[in-house]
This record gives C-alpha cells, sequence and structure tokens, in this order.
C-alpha cells in the first residue's frame, strides 16, 4: 500500500491508492504519519540488507578458490560434528548453519555500509545473511569447513564487541549481615564528621548503601536469555567442579574485613576505597580466581588481570554520577581516610551463598536480583 499526506485548503490530507477517501482529520493524521516513518525506516533496512547480502554474495560468487592448507587444518572433525550444518534445500552441494545474535552485535559483524561482512564472507568463501529485524544469521557454503571458519570469525567479532558493551550481570559473595552493615555506617559516620569535605572532596553519595555491600567475583555480559540459562549452568557447574572440592578439602571459610585500600595509585585523585578481605587459609582467592576464569573461558567475563582483586567497595564516586550528573570526572582525596581507617574492622561472614547478581536491578531486601544463587 503506498500512502501520501498532503496539504490542501488548510486540511492536512491522507491520500491512498487503496482508500481514495482523504481524512479532514488532523489528529488522524498526526497518528498515522509516524506509523508510516516507521514503516518506511522498516523498508530502508530490510533494502539495506539486502543490498549488503547482494553485494557479498557477488563477491563469493566471483573468488572460487579452496581453503588453505592451515585453514583447513586448524578445523577437524570433531568440530565440524558440533556444529550443527544442514543442506540447503533444493541445492545438494550447499550447506547452511544458523543462529540467533543480539541486536547490540548487529553493526559489529555487519560494519560501516556492509564492509565488515563482505569481508567475512570474500575471506571465508560463504554467504552470510544477517537480519537486524529477526535478530539472526545464516551462513552459506559449499565444505562444511569454511561455515564453520566464518562462524569462528563471527564469534570473534562477537567477542570483541561484547567488550565495548555495558556489564549486565555479575558473580558476587553478599557480604551485607547485620554485624558488617552496622561497623560500616560507623565508618561513614566518622569520615562525614571528621573528614573536611571541602578539602577531601568527599559527598554523602559516594558511600555504598550497606544493604548492598558485597564481594565482587567476575564483571559479566549476559545480553540474552540463553545467555543467562548458560551462566546459571556454569555457576552450578563452578560449584561442583571448584567450590565444593576445596570445601570439602579445607572446611567451611571465615571472611573477615579490616582496613581500608584505595583502588587507584594516587590515593589524592582516588575514586574507590575498599575494605581488605582477611581470609587465612588462600583458599578464598583460589575460588574466585577458578570461578573468574571458568566464565571467561565461557565468554561471559574478561580476562583484565591474573588474580582477582577481593574487595568489599565502601566509597565509589560512580555512585555520585547517578545522582549529580556534574561529578561526571570528580574524585577526592583520601589520604587522611586511608590513614585513619588503617586498621578499621568492618566485620566478617561465613561464606555461604555466591549470587548471579543483575546490576540495575534490586530485590525486596535491597540487595541485587538474584538471576541464580547457590548454597553452600
Amino acid at each position: 500500500m503506498f500512502c501520501s499526506i498532503i496539504r490542501n485548503n488548510g486540511f492536512n490530507y491522507l491520500s491512498c491508492i487503496n482508500c481514495i477517501s482523504p481524512f479532514k482529520n488532523a489528529s488522524m493524521t498526526k497518528s498515522i504519519y509516524p506509523m508510516l516513518m516507521l514503516q518506511d525506516k522498516k523498508l530502508a533496512d530490510l533494502a539495506e540488507e539486502q543490498e549488503i547480502f547482494d553485494k557479498s554474495k557477488k563477491l563469493v560468487m566471483n573468488v572460487r578458490v579452496n581453503l588453505s592448507e592451515s585453514e583447513s587444518e586448524s578445523i577437524d572433525q570433531e568440530i565440524i560434528e558440533s556444529i550443527p550444518i544442514e543442506k540447503v534445500p533444493y541445492k545438494e552441494d550447499q550447506y547452511q548453519h544458523s543462529f540467533n545474535i543480539n541486536r547490540n552485535h548487529y553493526k559489529h559483524i555487519v560494519g560501516v555500509k556492509g564492509t565488515m561482512l563482505q569481508k567475512l564472507c570474500s575471506e571465508t568463501k560463504t554467504i552470510i545473511r544477517v537480519s537486524k529485524k529477526k535478530k539472526h544469521v545464516v551462513i552459506i557454503g559449499s565444505i562444511q569447513k569454511r561455515i564453520i571458519h566464518a562462524k569462528r570469525r563471527i564469534d570473534n567479532l562477537i567477542q570483541s564487541s561484547n567488550n565495548k558493551l555495558s556489564f549486565t550481570h555479575f558473580i558476587s559473595i553478599p557480604t551485607n549481615v547485620s554485624e558488617v552493615q552496622q561497623h560500616f555506617l560507623k565508618f561513614k559516620e566518622d569520615v562525614l564528621i571528621n573528614c573536611d569535605k571541602e578539602a577531601t572532596g568527599i559527598d554523602k553519595d559516594m558511600f555504598q548503601k550497606p544493604e548492598k555491600l558485597h564481594l565482587t567475583i567476575c564483571m559479566l555480559h549476559l545480553l540474552e536469555d540463553t545467555d543467562q540459562r548458560k551462566a546459571i549452568r556454569a555457576l552450578n557447574a563452578c560449584k561442583k567442579e571448584i567450590i565444593d572440592p576445596i570445601l570439602q578439602e579445607k572446611g567451611p571459610l571465615t571472611i573477615e574485613f579490616r582496613g581500608l585500600k584505595c583502588m587507584e595509585r594516587n590515593s589524592t585523585k582516588a575514586k574507590v576505597l575498599y575494605a581488605k578481605v582477611q581470609e587465612e587459609t588462600g583458599q578464598l582467592q583460589k575460588i574466585a580466581d577458578q570461578i573468574s576464569k571458568y566464565f571467561v573461558q565461557q565468554g561471559f567475563s574478561r580476562k583484565e588481570h591474573d588474580n582477582v582483586t577481593l574487595h568489599m567497595t565502601v566509597i565509589n564516586t560512580f555512585y555520585l554520577k547517578k545522582k549529580k550528573q556534574k561529578f561526571m570526572h570528580k574524585n577526592f582525596d583520601a589520604t587522611q581516610i586511608l590513614k585513619d581507617h588503617e586498621n578499621t574492622y568492618f566485620g566478617k561472614i561465613n561464606l555461604s551463598t555466591f549470587h548471579l547478581s543483575q546490576l540495575t536491578a534490586k530485590s525486596a531486601d535491597g540487595y541485587f536480583e538474584a538471576t541464580a544463587k547457590i548454597e553452600l
């Protein structure tokens, strides 16, 4: 259906080749016009996808060479069998593999004006179609190994793009027991009373909420429901393969929090202060490192350091940013705070649970909403 809006004698008209009657109704025009604009955008997106696909297909049709020997050897039969590849209907010499993607990954796979997708097609000798609307990718090729190679390349692009996206979840150990909350609030009160706020730049909104006190094991990208389900399975696997064996050998762990440390090297330009973790056996560090490594291997996290920095954040300028946008680059002088609270006791907990926490949602008790949790 083709529609157009015209203006005549002071009235807005909607004319359509399938609907000759004009509407002398400005409000109707206002409601219909955005719909037409949206429809035009959808058609434009489809046209762009088709154009990119046609260019990619043309590139592949013009290049008929086999995989290099090294490329072929890198993809063994076991890998081929692990990825579902089916024959293309009505084309016995063609194979295809399809899978879903997140909308956030579309631009990274396609590239500016389709340049990345065309490059992928040319270098892997496959035809790749990416639908932004359906969040779907189809790889077509005459040789299965080429399809696997293309899938690997796309997986790498997705992993790379994840590093540019905001985190959605994290693995945490709640530390918000009553004892820890009370010691934290006492620390907060002391800092706000005794520190020169103007000289240090400290602000009451920089402090963590007592009900959200926690240890962070690793940050995660879980963009789809399928990612969350896989992460839940991964957390359960960590319990079985990592946590339980260590605790069975060493027994229950008690974690104490004492003293302060600055996340930045220069304490005069601090952004994060955290309570230091005291755990004599070293098993908590071992558990944290292995869990973090496991989630990196699963593609849900990224490796930033060899070891997890065990910390319970008590002050973070990021909390201030959310309330006061003018302090986007604010830091503070933590020198005196670190000196005054070098050995401050923040309480202790018995290690009893791990959470797969949602970064932007909270539960009824004020802690981060748990997508899943494991009890020890």
